[in-house]
């Protein structure tokens, strides 16, 4: 029973990290799914949910971490994947980046 009990408790974090993140509230967002993985750490749309907060947040690296993660979990995450890809498509790579000159 603890184990529903937890993953109830998790529910209800994830449920509140979304009402969170609708509102702009990212901080506060990435609070609530934090806790609800510490409850449930394989629970893929909380990883998922985290990763979106990220990127609106800004934190593109984060964001694709937490992707990437979710995708160690679940290779078939279709979202996960998609979202993984669009994000790798907007974010400046690392190559191009260290082969520019010092100025």
């Amino acid at each position: 029973f603890d184990a529903a009990k937890d993953e109830n408790k998790a529910y209800d974090q994830f449920a509140r990290g979304l009402a969170y993140r609708r509102r702009g509230m990212y901080e506060q967002a990435l609070v609530c799914f934090d806790k609800a993985l510490k409850l449930t750490p394989e629970n893929l749309d909380a990883w998922y949910s985290k990763a979106r907060t990220y990127i609106l947040a800004g934190q593109l690296e984060e964001g694709r971490w937490c992707l990437e993660h979710t995708l160690s979990l679940c290779p078939g995450y279709y979202k996960a994947r998609k979202r993984l890809n669009n994000l790798l498509a907007t974010m400046p790579s690392q190559s191009s980046q260290s082969s520019q000159p010092a100025e």
